[in-house]
């Protein structure tokens, strides 16, 4: 099976085999040029740094940094404020975003036990994170997605 990388959901094929099938590795949500999203950080109860890479097809500006164009951005909870605006710019319609951390070591993602859960309150997209802790604790990060 090939993989769209950026395009589709890729689901933890590490938790599937536990019998968790709603286990996001990479998510994609679908936007429209010059979208305005919102993101707020919840919380972390891990102890390195802790963010979120953000990636569209043709970049993201941050409008409260001025009009630079970044391919894709990370956004680590501990250097960003709490809640973050981007625009994103795209000719495909799609955003994808998953967890990253780093321990002092450099930043690490896409680990066979990392994954991500989400559910939709009101209007926004609730996240939990999971980096690799194989008991699936799903609170390593929580953050939320709004479009507005």
């Amino acid at each position: 099976m090939i993989m769209n990388i950026g395009k589709q959901r890729i689901f933890s094929p590490f938790f599937i085999e536990k019998g968790m099938t709603n286990v996001l590795l990479w998510d994609v949500q679908e936007i429209q040029n010059n979208q305005l999203i919102k993101i707020n950080f919840k919380r972390k109860e891990y102890n390195g740094r802790q963010g979120i890479r953000l990636q569209t097809d043709k970049g993201i500006i941050i409008p409260d940094l001025g009009e630079k164009v970044f391919k894709s951005i990370i956004l680590w909870m501990d250097a960003s404020p709490e809640e973050v605006i981007c625009k994103c710019l795209t000719s495909d319609g799609n955003l994808s975003l998953y967890n990253v951390w780093d321990e002092g070591y450099g930043q690490e993602s896409q680990l066979d036990t990392t994954g991500m859960l989400v559910e939709k309150i009101e209007n926004k997209l609730e996240y939990k994170c999971n980096n690799y802790d194989s008991t699936g604790s799903f609170n390593d990060l929580s953050f939320s997605l709004e479009k507005l």
